[in-house]
This record gives C-alpha cells, sequence and structure tokens, in this order.
C-alpha cells in the first residue's frame, strides 16, 4: 500500500489526501514494482496537503497515482519517470494540468455532483487509471478502441450523443463525428466522454444502464468490460 511505499521513497506529504494519504516514515520495504520518486520539500511530519480549495481532485494527486507504476509511462511534463511503456499503445500525458482541470470541471459540475463524494471519485478515478495505464494513455491502435475507458468505436457516436444529453448545446456528436479518435484525446471532451459512459452509455451492456456512480466498484467495472475482472490494485493506489 502507499503507506508503506511512500515513506520509503521520500514522498511523504507529498501526495495530496483524499487520493494519497499517507503513514508516517517507517521502516517498510517497498513493494515490488515501485519506482522512486523526487524527495519530498517538505518534512516527514508535515500532513499531506489536501487539494487546494474549489479542486475536487488536485493534478499532483493524478500524477502521483501514475507514479505508483514502474511499467506505464509518465502521465504528465513534470513528472521524472523515464519509462517507455509496452508495444501497442499511443502514449500520452493525460494528467497534465489541462487534464486535471478538465476533470475537475466535470466532477464540480451539476449535472455529476460528485466533487466532494470522496468514494464516488475513488472508483471513477480507479476504473479510469486501469482502463488507461494510470492516465498514460486513452487510444490502441490494436482494434482501434479510445477514450479514459477503452471504447469500440462501435459506441463513440453513442456516448457522443449521450453527452449532448447531458450538456446540451455542444453538439458533441458533430466533433465526434469529425474527430474520429482524437475527439477522445482531448481534455474538453475526454472526461465527459467517460462521464456519460457512467452516467448512460453504460446501457450498451447487457444488464447495464444505471448511474454507475452509485454503483459499487465490481458492478462498474461490469458495465464498461462486460465482465468482471480484478482491479483491486488500481483501487488500493487511488485510496
Amino acid at each position: 500500500s502507499f503507506d508503506s511505499w511512500c515513506p520509503t521513497h521520500d514522498a511523504v506529504g507529498e501526495c495530496p489526501s483524499p487520493q494519497c494519504v499517507y503513514a508516517a516514515a517507517s521502516a517498510t520495504p517497498a513493494p515490488t514494482g515501485a519506482t522512486s520518486v523526487a524527495p519530498a520539500s517538505v518534512a516527514p511530519t508535515t500532513p499531506a496537503p489536501s487539494a487546494p480549495q474549489g479542486e475536487c481532485v488536485s493534478q499532483s494527486a493524478l500524477a502521483c497515482i501514475n507514479d505508483f507504476s514502474s511499467y506505464w509511462p509518465k502521465c504528465s511534463p513534470g513528472q521524472s519517470k523515464s519509462i517507455v511503456g509496452p508495444g501497442g499503445y499511443e502514449f500520452g500525458q493525460y494528467c497534465s494540468p489541462a487534464w486535471a482541470a478538465a476533470l475537475n470541471e466535470v466532477l464540480a459540475d451539476p449535472v455529476i455532483g460528485k466533487c466532494g463524494d470522496v468514494e464516488a471519485i475513488q472508483k471513477f478515478l480507479a476504473q479510469v487509471a486501469y482502463e488507461t495505464g494510470y492516465y498514460s494513455t486513452v487510444y490502441q491502435p490494436a482494434d482501434g478502441g479510445a477514450g479514459l475507458i477503452h471504447m469500440i468505436p462501435g459506441n463513440w457516436q453513442t456516448n457522443a450523443r449521450d453527452m449532448d444529453a447531458l450538456w446540451p448545446g455542444h453538439d458533441y456528436a458533430s466533433a465526434a463525428e469529425t474527430m474520429g479518435k482524437d475527439f477522445f484525446q482531448t481534455p474538453a471532451y475526454g472526461w465527459r466522454s467517460v462521464a456519460a459512459w457512467f452516467k448512460r452509455t453504460n446501457g450498451v451492456i447487457g444488464g447495464c444502464g444505471a448511474d454507475l456512480f452509485d454503483e459499487s466498484y465490481e458492478e462498474q467495472t461490469r458495465c464498461i468490460l462486460s465482465r468482471v475482472v480484478d482491479r483491486q490494485e488500481a483501487f488500493d493506489v487511488v485510496g
């Protein structure tokens, strides 16, 4: 867990709550696969800072989540990771300040209304972390799937129309049709797309169609992938 990993990497107090809350420094060894991060700029006894007022999730929290992985590349320009990542993916930096700002805008939007819901945010960020290699990829050339959840092209227009239903007046469907996969690689659309999947588009999967923000983590997984697989690591990392 981060409670054991962070102190051994001099990262106590570096990542904000509620996503990365660390215990006091201890001698517990780091788990295999953890990566080094830059030394914290504050003393180990200083409490981990929370997101600035008005933010639901800080950008540094998203980078902290990504830093856990020694397999996936970095997701923000400010990180020191130099991991190349596996083949078969198109990588980008999807926890940059622009993407973090877009996430906060969506969570605080009255249509979603989850800015203060720590449990909902943990599940939401964990699902996206699993789907995107800890916010490092939103497109797989092998099957053309794109988005903060791996969405096959056949669902793109349904998802964009659901965005239009949730946020009328923006003509997301036309933008998605014109831009193709690039639509889902754009901060202005990416987080709204996955939020629309949680609210409406998941109904394309049999037995789904509920507001996934209020469902269990397992049910969310089923209504993203169509079956349940183990995504516990991502959930624990975000938590």
